[in-house]
């Protein structure tokens, strides 16, 4: 089986709560849901996070969900974002942004609701693997992003086009995305570099 006729079965199972885990084992992501195909509807548009999350502080963010936040570091030193975000509190599964814009990445943390990634282009998608663990990375070039809450249901107001490069892994039960204009291997180094 191709890798489109693969994917496009993989997102029509992961639709399915039922299957989600047991496919989930297989890309080794069971919070990040891959779609690929002609895009539904009209294209959404870019927007950056506060456009679509409302602003909040470093201990706000914190208060809000129940696993410790982890921050890029450098030099052992922390990096403080230069804004926080948070989205998806209606859906009760919220999502943490840390935008680090001299840095030239977002860091997206979430343990509950899903990750929705989908486009057109196949080959815009790989499975990749950092530190013994299993992770994906979309080129640039515009790919869909949307967040879903537990039951799986795109919240409307999240969906938007991205531009940037995507690393998705997961730790811990939390699932991490850094939306980069940097290069894979300097988008591993951050994530690596998390504490």
């Amino acid at each position: 089986m191709g890798v489109i006729g693969l994917l496009a079965v993989l997102s029509l199972a992961l639709a399915i709560p039922q299957s989600r885990s047991a496919l989930a084992d297989f890309f080794g992501l069971s919070h990040v849901r891959v779609e690929v195909g002609p895009i539904q509807g009209p294209t959404p548009p870019l927007l950056s996070p506060e456009r679509f999350a409302r602003p909040a502080s470093v201990s706000q963010a914190q208060e809000l969900v129940d696993f410790p936040l982890r921050f890029p570091t450098r030099k052992s030193l922390r990096l403080r974002p230069d804004a926080v975000y948070l989205q998806g509190e209606a859906a009760n599964a919220p999502v943490v942004i840390f935008v680090y814009e001299d840095e030239g990445f977002d860091l997206y943390q979430t343990r509950g609701g899903f990750f929705g990634k989908g486009g057109p282009d196949p080959s815009l998608i790989h499975e990749i693997e950092f530190g013994g663990q299993p992770a994906l990375w979309i080129d640039e070039g515009g790919h869909i992003a949307s967040f879903l809450d537990e039951a799986g249901r795109v919240v409307v107001e999240s969906r938007r086009t991205v531009d940037r490069a995507t690393l998705l892994w997961e730790e811990g039960g939390i699932t991490y995305r850094l939306e980069t204009s940097r290069s894979q291997e300097e988008a591993i180094r951050v994530a690596e570099s998390l504490r």
